[in-house]
């Protein structure tokens, strides 16, 4: 037994600003969705290659972007609920991006500002969850496609 939703209207309104449903035509929906994709991913792997111990530029705007992302995610998924959101394969890929960025995140934030002794192994521990997060995100290139 599935679970349905009611057919509801548009309502500009009550309509989330962070949602990109909210645009009416779904061409430029779907050509934003892909150049916000592009981005985070040339951003990602910038920060893969560089795997500085303090944080630099590129890392910043990676943080802010892939925050953007996970808002979007987060919106989406109050929006319609955890049984109707999990139901689409690339929705189950980008929880698993959400969840890996936090873990990457709080291990980045513990290793700069609360280790003294092994900065060194807690950075490529991070950077390593990142890269974790690769199992994901390219697959998603193929949603677009």
């Amino acid at each position: 037994m599935g679970i349905r939703r009611a057919v509801t209207l548009y309502d500009p309104k009550e309509a989330s600003v962070f949602k990109l449903s909210r645009l009416r035509v779904p061409l430029y929906r779907d050509v934003l969705s892909t150049l916000s994709l592009t981005i985070l991913l040339i951003l990602y792997l910038a920060v893969l290659i560089t795997r500085s111990l303090t944080i630099t530029k590129t890392e910043i705007v990676f943080w802010f972007w892939s925050f953007g992302f996970m808002l979007d995610e987060i919106v989406g998924f109050t929006e319609t609920g955890f049984a109707l959101y999990i139901l689409s394969l690339w929705n189950a890929f980008d929880l698993g991006i959400l969840l890996l960025l936090i873990v990457f995140y709080v291990l980045r934030i513990y290793g700069l500002a609360v280790v003294e002794t092994g900065k060194h192994h807690i950075a490529n521990l991070s950077y390593d969850i990142l890269a974790t997060c690769a199992i994901f995100l390219f697959p998603r290139l193929f949603s677009v496609l």
